[in-house]
């Protein structure tokens, strides 16, 4: 049986012993993405938890007019890490606002703690 594996992205250098797969790592990082994902793969290719970074609530609406002048903004909106089960549905969130400003720390401490929870020594890439 061959494993069946995502187009993009590639296995984590760090964690691929237990089956962690890097999809999309952010804007400015060497796997390109909008957004940060992570996934655990099992045997078959299946994914079966998810580590993403979602667009969360509404911090600020932003403000648009007809001229397009300076005084436009984008809306901000908050931008949680989560942990999102096999049947898509978030099963809890991580970390409730990451910006890359927070630094790594945090990011590689709760990528840790989810891949060792969730990864198996039988999913090795």
């Amino acid at each position: 049986m061959t494993r069946t594996l995502p187009d993009r992205g590639q296995p984590s250098p760090r964690y691929r012993h237990l089956g962690m797969w890097n999809y999309s790592l952010g804007p400015n990082s060497p796997i390109p993405g909008q957004r940060l994902q992570v996934y655990i793969l099992d045997q078959a290719g299946e994914i079966i938890r998810c580590f993403e970074q979602i667009e969360g609530r509404c911090i600020d609406p932003g403000y648009v007019d007809f001229f397009e002048s300076h005084h436009c903004r984008p809306a901000l909106h908050e931008m949680p890490i989560v942990d999102i089960d096999y049947d898509g549905q978030i099963a809890a969130v991580l970390c409730p606002h990451f910006t890359q400003s927070m630094g790594m720390k945090i990011y590689l401490k709760l990528l840790g703690e989810w891949v060792n929870r969730w990864g198996k020594p039988e999913y090795a890439l």
